[in-house]
């Protein structure tokens, strides 16, 4: 089974659930074993898998690992922009999401963060101050003025975006990348600073 940050999972067992620190007293206030969980980037063994749990606040967050053998569900971002729980969203994020469909036909892209949190379980996940969390998979070098074009359109809808472009080395903001012509790219092994994402370590 293939796994990749910002995909949603489920378990089977509790047991296949690997923490490590203290539990913090909100995660004891929800079934958090029964919740999906995120993919996050960290380099491990092949029979686990990094994944965050999310509690009811922002601020409640907590990194685990899990055993991959007891994964049974995965919903990946870009299986969310068609989901029928769509249509239960805020009407600024609604109106936003069909704008993009269009926009971004041909490109490969999905929601995260809150919004693919709340599509994808039914928890409500959204607030008055969310943003509408994107993916954008660009595995070969992408012409910087379509990415530049891509964040324009994104500027003018109904709600806040954020764009995260994913490379085969890590993922980095879009808007980062625009601003400074530099990146933190966010990989398995740790954040590095880089003028090309696609190519570690090499200059365009």
């Amino acid at each position: 089974m293939e796994v990749r940050p910002h995909d949603l999972v489920w378990v089977n067992d509790p047991q296949a659930i690997v923490i490590e620190s203290e539990l913090p007293e909100w995660l004891n206030q929800i079934d958090y074993h029964q919740l999906p969980m995120v993919v996050r980037r960290e380099q491990l063994p092949r029979q686990f898998v990094p994944v965050g749990i999310r509690g009811r606040q922002r601020a409640e967050r907590l990194a685990v690992k899990i055993k991959l053998r007891n994964i049974i569900q995965v919903v990946t971002p870009e299986s969310l922009i068609n989901h029928v729980a769509i249509g239960q969203l805020p009407s600024h994020f609604r109106d936003s999401l069909q704008a993009l469909r269009d926009y971004l036909s041909g490109w490969q892209w999905g929601i995260t963060g809150s919004c693919g949190y709340q599509i994808a379980s039914g928890i409500v996940s959204l607030s008055t101050k969310s943003d509408l969390d994107l993916l954008i998979r660009c595995p070969i070098y992408t012409d910087y003025k379509q990415l530049v074009a891509i964040n324009q359109f994104a500027q003018h809808q109904p709600c806040r975006i954020d764009i995260q472009i994913q490379t085969p080395y890590g993922g980095f903001v879009l808007n980062e990348w625009i601003r400074e012509q530099r990146v933190l790219l966010r990989t398995a092994t740790g954040p590095i600073l880089t003028h090309n994402p696609w190519c570690i370590g090499k200059e365009y």
